[in-house]
């Protein structure tokens, strides 16, 4: 079985999809954008794709439920609550007061709006489609020599680009979760006995 995700690897998506037993041993094919996960799945390209949904911060994810209702046919098979923890990650030995471009998706930014403005007043935020993908940013950045850079991320990201933790648990509330669903073309998924 070949699953797509929101990549590349190490988002917080990928975490959802290796949090279900079944589901973690399978080909895990990394996507770009949420919609190239819709379409791998329409196509039949994979079989089932996992994508966010909603936030307990943010709410819905509206281009996830837009591109579900208006673009494709297809049907959710279940769904994965994550708890999500954002750390700000940059240059070993980089101090807050270097940095001035924090990189990372949209809705992730969002999530992390009180400790930005209180942290890192008057920085450019920079927009990346995934957090995993702001952390390959920015860990290509630092590795030029740059190290005004730093990425919203997962801490797990943080070693795959040569970059450390700057500032742990940055999310402005605690009870921070992401809601996935796992879609596919079947309309019904084979009871649980749950």
């Amino acid at each position: 079985m070949r699953i797509g995700y929101l990549g590349p690897p190490g988002t917080f998506t990928e975490q959802a999809l290796t949090s279900q037993v079944d589901l973690a041993s399978a080909e895990r094919v990394p996507f770009r954008t949420v919609p190239d996960v819709l379409h791998a799945v329409q196509s039949g390209e994979v079989s089932q794709g996992i994508i966010p949904i909603e936030n307990s911060i943010e709410g819905m994810v509206n281009f996830t439920q837009d591109a579900l209702v208006f673009d494709y046919e297809l049907f959710i098979q279940r769904e994965i609550v994550l708890d999500i923890r954002h750390v700000l990650l940059g240059a070993p030995g980089a101090r807050l007061s270097d940095i001035g471009f924090p990189a990372s998706i949209p809705v992730a930014t969002a999530q992390c709006h009180a400790w930005l403005r209180r942290e890192l007043r008057n920085v450019s935020v920079l927009p990346a489609s995934s957090p995993a993908e702001a952390a390959r940013m920015v860990g290509e950045r630092v590795a030029a020599g740059d190290h005004s850079w730093a990425a919203i991320a997962p801490a797990t990201t943080a070693t795959g680009h040569g970059l450390a933790v700057l500032a742990d648990r940055i999310a402005d509330h605690e009870s921070n979760q992401t809601r996935f669903v796992v879609v596919g073309k079947e309309t019904f998924p084979a009871r649980s006995g749950h």
